[in-house]
């Protein structure tokens, strides 16, 4: 009743602003009759009363009107580059339609745009959902004040409120609530599996049709929590590196015509990874072709790497055991593009044990086997160039 009645309201509005053509009587008179028409349609549309079910009748208009609104702060497109064919994939996985509770893992290297494309889905589908969170640096948070901070913050987003302290009793009221509700909760750089336990341990915690999507740089913690449904972002081609490369030096997609050769050097550079491409543009918008150029001989010439982006790509790094460092920083320094046996040849008669390390690297987005070749991101090789240099320096 409620859709039919705004939709005869909406037609009288759409008719009144028809009529500017007229005189400012006629224009009147005629909206006047329009709204009588309309109201006396509405007025006898037959709906049903409320006796005693305000709570469910309310409940029932909130969510009518939440699926009209519609998501109210997506970024502009032109900002998001290439989301639209990963939020399409995403899009499979998440069945909307389905009134089963899934987990969904977004997955791959610091800095590859896990939380960027988490962030737009939360935004497109929040609405379809009774109770939403985003909750972003879950490590970081668990790390500096314990989980049961992580557990009150999201408990609070989750349920509008704002308990201070973070009983026995508090825990059980929020599964209570986890339970009667259909949610959506984005867990944003997830580390450890207890993080997972604390927070989402099985699908028994939610109300049907609840999503729950997790980012992390780790395939095995996924793998362990048994969510199967995941999603490994790939790193841009170079037509939308080169976009968003341009976008924030410039910023526009066409860069000048001098600048295009430079452009394509830096995208070379960057070799995918948009929170590169991101840095090194915002670092370059308003610098002059002479200033670009000194800094990409900068960025070619030695092993230094931007702050903001080696901070990204070390955490993965400081994640490893001892031994899984080593094996990381020799692919880094000598392995990287040769043929997989002989690498694992060359390590096992070394003492390593490379069939479970590799496997671990791949898993924490640090390399992958390809055509039964070690492959390593040119940043992260970088990367470990730096770590080795460094050492040797003191």
């Amino acid at each position: 009743m409620l859709e039919i009645g705004l939709g005869v309201l909406g037609k009288a509005s759409l008719n009144s602003n028809k009529s500017v053509r007229m005189t400012k009587s006629e224009n009147a008179e005629v909206i006047l009759e329009q709204w009588k028409d309309a109201l006396q349609k509405v007025a006898k549309i037959k709906g049903s009363t409320s006796k005693n079910r305000e709570p469910d009748v309310i409940e029932q208009i909130i969510e009518n009107v939440r699926n009209k609104v519609g998501p109210l702060s997506l970024e502009p497109a032109e900002k998001l580059v290439d989301i639209e064919s990963k939020l399409k994939e995403l899009d499979v996985l998440l069945e909307l339609e389905s009134n089963d509770v899934l987990f969904i893992g977004i997955w791959g290297m610091g800095g590859i745009g896990k939380t960027t494309l988490a962030k737009a889905c939360y935004e497109r589908i929040r609405h379809k959902f009774q109770a939403e969170s985003f909750h972003d640096g879950v490590r970081e948070d668990s790390k500096a004040h314990g989980m049961a901070c992580v557990q009150r913050k999201l408990s609070n987003s989750l349920m509008k409120r704002n308990i201070q302290d973070w009983a026995a009793g508090e825990a059980a009221r929020w599964r209570s609530f986890l339970l009667q509700k259909k949610v959506l909760i984005i867990l944003d750089d997830v580390d450890d599996s207890i993080q997972l336990r604390e927070l989402c341990e099985k699908p028994a915690w939610f109300g049907q049709g609840s999503r729950i999507i997790i980012t992390t740089r780790d395939e095995r913690l996924l793998i362990s929590h048994g969510v199967e449904k995941q999603f490994k972002v790939p790193e841009l081609g170079k037509v939308d590196a080169l976009k968003l490369f341009n976008l924030r030096a410039f910023p526009r997609e066409n860069p000048p015509e001098s600048y295009k050769a430079l452009s394509y050097s830096f995208v070379d550079y960057a070799s995918g990874l948009p929170l590169a491409l991101e840095v090194l543009g915002s670092f370059l918008y308003g610098r002059d072709l002479d200033a670009r150029s000194s800094q990409l001989r900068k960025l070619e010439g030695d092993f230094t790497l931007d702050e903001k982006i080696m901070k990204i790509l070390i955490t993965g790094y400081e994640g490893l055991d001892p031994q899984g460092r080593e094996i990381f920083l020799d692919i880094a320094c000598f392995f990287k593009g040769e043929d997989k046996d002989r690498v694992f040849e060359i390590l096992d008669s070394c003492g390593f044990n490379p069939g479970i390390d590799i496997d671990v690297l791949m898993e924490k987005s640090l390399t992958t086997i390809s055509d039964n070749r070690v492959r390593m991101h040119d940043l992260l090789q970088k990367k470990g160039q730096t770590i080795v240099r460094t050492s040797f320096m003191f």
